[in-house]
């Protein structure tokens, strides 16, 4: 509260009010203005020196107001300069929901929030929506008819599109705040996504191979002839939906398999299948969280040429969505006991090695 008819006012208080009041000439017209000159509201001093007014939109924090007061006549009869603007929004509009539920296995998602004025409330001037998240990509502002001002009483949508990338799993989450003018925070809505079993599943437990056998002749083998048409059957598990799979065969002489330098990378294969899909696809063995898992089998028929004692063989695999993002392919983790005869080539367990001969196996 301030008086007009005296020298310069002091600083408007710290507190939680909106309208504007003070003291002045009974009848007079008291005009309060921003420091642009824009009229932020007026009023008509009481008969008992009192007045009051409620600015249509409230001044950004750190501004100043100017004060001039009119008689009846015109005159002016008294003014204050530079009060300093130091209250703070009082009131919080809702934006609603409050907590939006985000699906990470969808290919995109769009929420709308509603943002509502109180009709108790002035009209509001607003800045652009703001998006919070370590993935912030991931969201977008698509839609919004808040304009600049809300004004009381009044409503308007904010549209959000999610759209997660799908060789990221995953969960998410995201603050959608609405600042004012001024930048200070009016209300805000939180995203987030609950991963759900399946999703949690895919991401924690990798696929691995889960069965193995060769087969020359129309018999199962245990070890592989040179120059014989061979067919490599391999199964794998997981919890990915939409798998391929790829065999690679390394046919290196016996200096680089005494080494143990055999199969280190892809680029050095012999052979491979090429990426395949599922021969069959069934349940697997294992569940996790009432998430049952899956069995793809696959096979590929080559022709071994054995340079040494054996050959060695990796698989790899990648999910459609990962193939879909242009990620690579992964190599299977290979359990132990999947063939007789065979064994490790590596402490990784990834590369398999099989006997080979270069003679007829009685």
């Amino acid at each position: 509260m301030y008086n007009t008819d005296t020298t310069q006012p002091p600083a408007l208080a710290d507190g939680n009010g909106i309208t504007l009041g003070g003291t002045g000439e009974p009848g007079a017209t008291l005009t309060v203005k921003d420091g642009d000159g824009n009229t932020v509201c007026t009023a008509t001093v009481a008969g008992d020196g009192n007045w009051s007014c409620t600015p249509a939109s409230y001044p950004a924090a750190g501004s100043t107001l100017n004060l001039a007061q009119q008689d009846a006549q015109g005159t002016a009869i008294g003014s204050a300069a530079g009060v300093d603007v130091r209250l703070r929004m009082p009131l919080e509009l809702v934006l609603s929901p409050v907590q939006a539920p985000l699906n990470a296995s969808l290919a995109s998602q769009s929420i709308t929030f509603t943002l509502s004025n109180a009709a108790a409330n002035p009209a509001v001037v607003l800045a652009s929506p703001q998006i919070t998240s370590v993935r912030a990509s991931e969201f977008a502002v698509s839609a919004n008819t808040c304009g600049v001002t809300l004004a009381s009483g009044q409503s308007c949508t904010i549209r959000v599109d999610y759209t997660p990338d799908a060789g990221s799993p995953g969960v998410r989450s995201a603050l959608l705040s609405i600042p004012d003018a001024s930048g200070q925070t009016i209300a805000s809505a939180i995203l987030d996504s609950n991963e759900g079993a399946a999703n949690a599943s895919a991401r924690r437990l990798p696929d691995v191979l889960t069965a193995l056998r060769f087969q020359q002749g129309g018999q199962a083998v245990t070890s592989l002839q040179s120059g014989v048409a061979t067919t490599v059957t391999w199964g794998q598990t997981g919890y990915q939906a939409g798998m391929e799979s790829i065999a690679a065969l390394f046919e290196c002489n016996q200096a680089t398999l005494d080494n143990g330098n055999c199969g280190n990378s892809y680029s050095t294969n012999t052979q491979n299948s090429g990426f395949l899909s599922a021969d069959t696809t069934g349940d697997g063995l294992w569940s996790n969280d009432g998430v049952q898992s899956r069995l793809n089998s696959y096979s590929w028929t080559f022709t071994p040429t054995c340079q040494g004692d054996q050959l060695v063989l990796r698989f790899y695999q990648r999910s459609l969505q990962d193939k879909a993002a242009g990620y690579p392919s992964l190599s299977l983790l290979a359990p132990g006991g999947l063939l007789v005869g065979s064994f490790y080539y590596d402490q990784e367990g990834r590369r398999l090695s099989v006997p080979c001969t270069s003679t007829a196996i009685p």
